[in-house]
């Protein structure tokens, strides 16, 4: 089953992209910006991914989504115009 979201967000705002009540695996992540270049290696850093585990308050993974994701840290390190 795939799940496609597409969500904007606000400054300081938290948003639950999704709830799994059953046992089942993620196999891809996909995070598509629409940021302009001034501001996206500044939100990669702002923006955070965590996970929660069987109702527990304090997340078991909790990261910048752009370190979380490798091709968007390549981005935060090396900058758009060297990996192009």
């Amino acid at each position: 089953m795939t799940e496609n979201f597409s969500l904007n967000l606000s400054s300081g705002e938290t948003i639950q992209v999704c709830e799994i009540k059953e046992a089942r695996a993620i196999h891809r992540l996909k995070v598509v910006p629409h940021l302009d270049r001034a501001t996206e290696q500044d939100a990669l850093r702002e923006i955070t991914f965590s996970v929660r585990w069987d109702g527990q308050t304090e997340p078991s993974v909790w990261s910048p989504l752009g370190d979380f994701l490798p091709q968007y840290l390549a981005l935060i390190i090396f900058g758009r115009s060297q990996l192009a």
